[in-house]
């Protein structure tokens, strides 16, 4: 039975590749889907995207200084102002935990029919570094109260899957990879040309969000250290320590980088280059149990990847045979994986990727989906 879907993110949506890919996929099965997130000086407020609605909603307290009050006050302007945009929906897919807190407001206030299905990209209870135990604590009373009038609990890991069901005592979430599309991805000189590096070089890449907590400083502290410049790594992204790496780069010929592209033309870019890096420093439980979309996008690229020691990057890089795995997440764990993966002949682990990329990539992600939807 066709449902009115509602996909509710607190971002701007540019380059939510999650987000992008089941809204498709919801509206590939019949659904009327309508993305509703956050708009942005710009952007268009209504537009078509690949087949999908997208409403973003303007709120004038984001020019506001930012600080805990003005986010409160943003997040109730959305939540308030986004209330008629979904009220004729009859499934509100909740991205992360502040758009799981909007559902059950809006099902409260508005239409009790609703049906909640809670899509958590993160293990919300502790996402970032730092966080003090009063605030995980007031995170995690916050999540279970909302947790239980969702309809279906997704996860974007095994590890976020079974510590969900643990500690809020809900069946069993279902696990939806965030892995790309399947697609024949073929190996260029993209990266190379556009930067003008040399044939002997080796690029390492590093693609998605250039934020604290994921290794770029470890990273970048590696090669900068090193004496040879036939090892290059590129970052290519944006986000809050965009200038930090752009400074960096200005200064280190062997750090670069580069703007993030629309994710319908990213493969191209990654299979350009000769290994990809997937360093998420163990800072928080969200960190610790990712398993982040760049290691499925370097897979399907048929790249070697080099990987942080971390629960489920590591389970899966080694059953994979994909790439190598630092014995610690530190800079000289990173040198040291990084000196084992530059002795082995890369070939076995590229074709390891490729074979593994036909069971680790959208179209059997989207089955599980589809199978979180019977029923409601």
């Amino acid at each position: 039975m066709s449902k009115c879907i509602c996909n509710v993110v607190l971002n701007p949506f540019t380059n939510d590749s999650r987000v992008l890919k089941t809204s498709m996929s919801l509206a590939k099965a019949g659904h009327s889907v309508t993305v509703v997130a956050m708009h942005e000086p710009g952007l268009p407020e209504v537009e078509e995207l690949q087949g999908i609605r997208v409403l973003r909603i303007r709120i004038r307290t984001r020019a506001l200084p930012r600080n805990p009050l003005t986010r409160m006050l943003s997040f109730a302007e959305f939540m308030l102002r986004a209330l008629p945009k979904v009220t004729r929906a009859n499934v509100l897919h909740c991205n992360d935990l502040g758009a799981l807190v909007m559902g059950n407001v809006w099902k409260a206030i508005a239409f009790r029919q609703v049906r909640l299905v809670y899509d958590s990209h993160e293990f919300a209870m502790n996402d970032s570094a730092g966080e003090t135990a009063l605030r995980m604590w007031l995170k995690r009373r916050l999540e279970q109260l909302c947790i239980h009038a969702a309809n279906r609990v997704i996860c974007v890991s095994p590890s976020i899957v079974r510590a969900y069901h643990a500690i809020h005592r809900i069946p069993r979430p279902t696990l939806v990879l965030n892995c790309p599309p399947s697609q024949d991805v073929v190996r260029s000189d993209l990266i190379r040309t556009t930067l003008g590096l040399r044939e002997d070089q080796r690029i390492f890449l590093y693609q998605g969000r250039l934020t604290s907590g994921r290794g770029i400083e470890l990273l970048m502290d590696s090669f900068q250290a090193r004496q040879a410049d036939q090892d290059v790594i590129v970052f290519m992204g944006n986000g809050p320590i965009t200038q930090v790496v752009s400074e960096r780069a200005a200064t280190c010929p062997r750090i670069r980088i580069l703007p993030a592209v629309p994710p319908q033309e990213l493969l191209r870019w990654t299979a350009s280059a000769d290994y990809g890096v997937c360093f998420i420093e163990d800072s928080c439980l969200s960190y610790r149990y990712c398993l982040p979309n760049k290691l499925f996008e370097y897979m399907m690229a048929g790249i070697p990847v080099l990987a942080s020691n971390t629960i489920d990057v590591r389970r899966l890089v080694e059953k994979e045979g994909i790439g190598v795995v630092a014995k610690e997440n530190s800079v000289a764990g990173f040198d040291e994986a990084l000196d084992r993966l530059l002795q082995t002949d890369p070939s076995k682990w590229r074709e390891n990727a490729r074979r593994a990329s036909t069971t680790y990539c959208w179209e059997q992600q989207e089955a599980r989906l589809m199978s979180a939807y019977e029923g409601l």
